[in-house]
């Protein structure tokens, strides 16, 4: 009986674990149309979308590798403002909004810096800033990823931000790109000429990277590792879905900029039109690319 009894768990737990995942993979889903709406009402509001992050002149003056002339393009410091914190009045969250100070620098309790060796947390950012930075709605939040930091503190997503075409090395400090969002830049639906069913908005970008001992992508705070933006290739090397450890960490030394997630065979994404969809890890290169630019004039083979 017992022996018969093993057999029939072992039957029923794939199963259970695929139903579960299912339901993972729905909410993931529901989160991406949320973020992809909230960018549809914050463009009702502005005629724009948000910019991928905002880098002002003074605003870094103070912070760790922080320039006078944050504006200009390859400029950037530790605590530029992201793309989360422009949409949170159009997911809900006006009060969290509120209680930030976008004057001042935003706070996260992980730099995760391998490229300069730094980590652990923020250290001059605006005091108002700390608890808000530390409330990120759920919304962020993929929930097949397992969390290893402090929860609200990191996301799960990160906006289009090209590759074809790029001003600078990486979208936190290009003033130009293919994409949709990067440093201080404010798209209109006009400016993807590609047509907004065949140019992503958001894509999976997990806090977690298996092998990986630190949490990434914090839910506000952005650096030169572009947290929260993806780019499609870099240089020569495309960054196609979920790269292992081995690319994206020990030989590029990122923790962001590339698209990654924990659903089995690939990830969510949101396009340009609010709809959302699922890509698989092995779209081709020139696909991969292709729905990155919003005005390449690429040609999407099936």
């Amino acid at each position: 009986m017992i022996a018969i009894i093993g057999v029939l768990v072992g039957l029923l737990l794939p199963a259970v674990q695929a139903a579960r995942e299912a339901a993972r993979r729905m909410s993931c889903s529901n989160n991406m149309k949320n973020l992809a709406l909230a960018c549809h009402n914050y463009h009702d509001t502005y005629q724009t979308f948000p910019a991928g992050n905002t880098a002002w002149n003074g605003h870094g003056t103070n912070a760790d590798h922080g320039q006078s002339n944050s504006e200009a393009n390859h400029r950037w410091y530790n605590g530029m403002w992201g793309w989360t914190a422009a949409i949170l009045p159009y997911i809900e969250q006006q009060n969290l909004y509120d209680q930030m100070d976008l004057l001042q620098l935003p706070y996260t309790p992980e730099r995760g810096d391998l490229w300069f060796s730094t980590f652990g947390p923020e250290t001059k950012h605006g005091v108002v800033n700390e608890q808000p930075c530390l409330s990120a709605p759920d919304t962020f939040r993929c929930p097949s990823v397992p969390l290893i930091g402090t929860e609200g503190a990191f996301k799960d997503y990160a906006g289009n931000s090209g590759g074809k075409r790029m001003s600078s090395c990486c979208p936190e400090r290009a003033n130009e790109t293919d994409g949709i969002f990067h440093k201080n830049r404010y798209y209109p639906f006009a400016a993807i000429t590609d047509g907004t069913t065949n140019t992503l908005l958001f894509v999976e970008q997990s806090n977690f990277i298996q092998g990986h001992g630190r949490p990434t992508n914090s839910a506000f705070w952005m650096n030169h590792s572009s947290q929260g933006l993806s780019i499609s290739h870099q240089g020569g090397s495309s960054f196609t879905p979920n790269l292992p450890k081995s690319i994206v960490v020990d030989a590029w030394r990122v923790t962001g900029r590339l698209a990654r997630g924990m659903h089995p065979g690939g990830i969510m994404v949101a396009y340009c039109d609010g709809s959302v969809g699922f890509l698989s890890e092995t779209i081709s290169v020139n696909n991969w690319r292709a729905v990155h630019s919003r005005d390449g004039d690429e040609t999407i083979q099936n």
